[in-house]
């Protein structure tokens, strides 16, 4: 009898503490449900008065952004501020990495610079412009034609235009914009919990910025209060349309020594995909601006549906270092000549008869009149571009192309004498000279240098 009055006390204990717990469960249940809709009542109301800061902030973002993307569209995707104008009159080198002239109040990066090949007497290559010292044709592809220093849009690495990008928008971001927020200080009480922190997408037709920004606003008279933590921005600058133009171009000067960095993507030769159709639009150009004096060409790529900060067409530019000129090959003939004098004059005249084209389409013999030459940085190589030497003391200086001294005259001792020549391409920069390789300071054999066989009478012959 005693067990079960136990266990029937148990039985109604447990009913009893179910039932509080039912009861706890419903009343808490409603207590949260009424506070949910409180708090979503309050965010309604609220949202009107928080609004004019969520654009705020997002107008920061977007300045910020456009004032970033400004300097690395000017800055061929790097962005310095400001820029050190230490040695003026030539290459600003800010690191192994960059090295970039100063160009009014930017420094321009490199887009190219000379291929490290370039000192070689071969250059471009031993038989150029033929494909093989077997073959006669003629090819443009070169491989020693500069080397590419655009830096990668999208990435991780520290020189990538993303990253570049980023960095400069989390490091500029509070003390250009967000400092203005204390102007919300009057009607709220401003709370930031975490740093500014951007990810930035380069879209198609615009650039798609996401900040993660915690910062809460307390109202003390209503009590109400919001926390704002994600904020996005766009900016409409078709960035990713002007350096994919860039990289196409940059790419292909590199790869073609005859190319034309100033010509839009061209259309596909037999019917296919086109892949660069929309690159052909006439709201994209491509300026090509020389400056000689410095050994560069700036290259500008144009979009005038995107905007810069001053309403103009927005750009991406970058420097093109000056490269030499590739000179085609030039044969000698052999040519021996005995002499009834110890003085030899040599003539502008005669080179045509002393010298071929190593290519023999559509003419075999050297024209002094018409150059054959390639240049990668499209110079204009007139007349006054080509140089010929005799290799001897006296006509060392002479140019026998210049229309002022055509030929010369030099003494020659008893005997037989290989009588070497040099050739060389002068570009629009001066100083940058593309030497024959098969002349005297070449590599190359005996045979394939360009001389003359002269023999002279001894001392006394009639």
């Amino acid at each position: 009898m005693r067990k079960k009055s136990q266990v029937t006390m148990f039985i109604i204990l447990a009913i009893v503490v179910l039932f509080v717990f039912v009861v706890y469960t419903f009343i808490s249940g409603k207590t949260e449900g009424d506070d949910q809709n409180a708090d979503q009542r309050i965010s309604e109301k609220f949202q009107e008065r928080i609004q004019p800061v969520s654009d705020f902030i997002t107008s920061c973002i977007e300045q910020v952004t456009t004032k970033g993307l400004s300097l690395a569209g000017h800055q061929g995707g790097g962005i310095w501020v400001t820029c050190n104008k230490v040695n003026q009159d030539g290459p600003l080198n800010l690191d192994e990495s960059r090295t970039a002239p100063p160009i009014g109040n930017y420094c321009i990066r490199y887009g190219i610079v000379k291929s490290q090949d370039q000192g070689n007497a071969d250059y471009p290559w031993d038989v150029f412009p033929r494909v093989s010292s077997s073959a006669s044709g003629i090819t443009p592809t070169c491989n020693v034609c500069g080397s590419l220093k655009l830096p990668k849009l999208d990435g991780s690495n520290a020189d990538d235009i993303e990253i570049v990008l980023e960095n400069y928008v989390n490091a500029n971001i509070e003390l250009k914009c967000l400092k203005h927020l204390q102007s919300f200080r009057k009607e709220f009480e401003v709370n930031e919990t975490t740093s500014p922190e951007v990810d930035v997408v380069f879209r198609d037709n615009d650039v798609f910025v996401k900040m993660n920004y915690s910062v809460s606003f307390y109202d003390n008279a209503t009590k109400e209060f919001k926390e704002l933590d994600v904020h996005k921005g766009t900016v409409p600058i078709r960035f990713r349309k002007l350096y994919n133009i860039s990289s196409y171009i940059s790419t292909n000067d590199i790869q073609f020594i005859n190319y034309d960095i100033g010509q839009l993507p061209g259309a596909p030769a037999v019917p296919q995909p086109d892949p660069w159709k929309w690159a052909r639009n006439p709201d994209f150009s491509i300026v090509v601006t020389p400056h000689d004096d410095d050994n560069y060409d700036l290259i500008t790529v144009k979009d005038t549906k995107s905007k810069d900060l001053d309403g103009k067409a927005f750009t991406f530019s970058f420097a093109r270092e000056n490269r030499r000129p590739g000179l085609w090959l030039i044969n000698g003939t052999e040519f021996e000549k005995t002499l009834t004098s110890n003085e030899f004059t040599i003539n502008k005249a005669d080179l045509s008869t002393y010298f071929t084209y190593a290519y023999y389409s559509p003419s075999p013999l050297f024209d002094p009149d018409h150059i054959k030459v390639w240049d990668p940085d499209e110079d204009d190589l007139h007349q006054g571009s080509l140089q010929f030497y005799v290799n001897v003391q006296r006509c060392v200086d002479t140019n026998l192309l210049d229309p002022n001294t055509p030929s010369c005259t030099f003494t020659l001792p008893p005997g037989e004498q290989k009588i070497p020549f040099i050739v060389k391409v002068v570009d629009v920069a001066g100083d940058e000279l593309g030497i024959d390789h098969t002349d005297s300071q070449g590599d190359q054999s005996p045979s394939s240098s360009l001389f003359i066989t002269l023999i002279a009478p001894a001392a006394g012959s009639p």
